[in-house]
């Protein structure tokens, strides 16, 4: 997940943004919401294998890891929530992170309007309601490169 265009607002909103803007060199392995420890073994074989196999852990045997597809996605819009909380998801959207949205559904309402997905899209980093702040995003909008 990148952010060239800085949708964020100039504020990182992933791991490897942030990294990045501090002048470091780190691996980002996102694994979900940072409360759920319910992988933690599961993500840690992970990275000790991505560390072995990069040659940055000594281990007697090359691990193979699992087969897996990549994708890269771009965020191309945030949503931002206007004065007097202007803006609400449509039932079944902005309910988890990398939501599938089609090219024509409506995403959400603003009070002057709607906000379409103008191509096949993801929602990511929905903020749950209780977290929402007038002028801040309430998730944004990604594009597969």
């Amino acid at each position: 997940l990148t952010d060239p265009k800085f949708v964020s607002g100039g504020k990182p909103v992933t791991l490897h943004e942030y990294i990045g803007r501090n002048g470091a060199v780190g691996i980002c392995y996102e694994t979900g919401q940072d409360k759920d420890v319910s992988r933690t073994n599961e993500v840690r074989k992970e990275i000790e294998h991505i560390l072995v196999n990069l040659g940055l852990l000594a281990h007697t045997e090359r691990i193979v890891p699992p087969q897996r597809t990549q994708e890269i996605f771009t965020l191309t819009q945030a949503i931002i929530l206007g004065e007097g909380q202007d803006f609400s998801y449509v039932p079944n959207m902005g309910i988890y992170n990398f939501q599938p949205v089609k090219k024509g559904e409506i995403v959400g309402t603003y009070k002057n309007g709607m906000l379409i997905a103008h191509k096949d899209c993801i929602i990511v980093f929905p903020k749950i309601k209780s977290l929402w702040k007038v002028g801040e995003p309430v998730g944004y909008i990604a594009e597969r490169i």
